[in-house]
């Protein structure tokens, strides 16, 4: 079954390099999900930094979001999943209800954790098909031969979810060899 992005995914989509854009409609032939994020000036960096939603300036060369100054398209995306069985959970409103629980200020309460495991493995889900499809582009592209998408997930990609010091679930980026 396809699942055809909705023009709003298709005009930020447009935003990243041609080898996540790719990946990404390779996609669109085993899941659902929206394009949350493709690029990002400097400043709209900076205020993510300044709220904590992500740890590089917008000056860092290594902010792959980042257009201008170091690339003309992203080299990252931001992807959220869709599920026709489970309510769409968006990343940044997972993050609030875990902070956000006036029971406990130290820990989240039992439901709030059976949510963030859902989404946290729908995300994971959704990683997981694009870096394979990546994988499968890099394959038949001599001029990407060697690329892959790394996962905000698992940063050092060792499939050890639990050494992760910042998780941005919904971010895959392009790693070149």
């Amino acid at each position: 079954m396809r699942y055809p992005l909705s023009q709003v995914s298709l005009t930020v989509l447009n935003t990243c390099h041609p080898f996540i854009v790719q990946s990404a409609l390779k996609v669109t032939e085993v899941m659902d999900f929206r394009v949350e994020c493709g690029s990002r000036t400097m400043e709209e960096q900076d205020r993510l930094k300044a709220q904590g939603l992500t740890t590089l300036s917008g000056h860092s060369p290594y902010a792959k979001h980042v257009v201008g100054a170091y690339r003309k398209l992203s080299d990252a995306i931001d992807v959220d999943p869709y599920y026709q069985t489970e309510p769409h959970v968006r990343y940044p409103d997972l993050m609030l209800k875990q902070v956000l629980d006036p029971a406990n200020s130290k820990a989240i309460s039992r439901q709030k954790y059976i949510e963030g495991c859902k989404a946290y493995a729908q995300y994971a889900r959704l990683a997981d098909a694009f870096i394979h499809a990546a994988r499968r582009i890099a394959d038949t592209n001599p001029e990407w031969f060697g690329w892959r998408l790394r996962w905000g997930g698992d940063w050092d990609e060792d499939y050890r979810l639990s050494d992760n010091i910042f998780d941005d679930l919904p971010h895959l980026e392009i790693m070149r060899p």
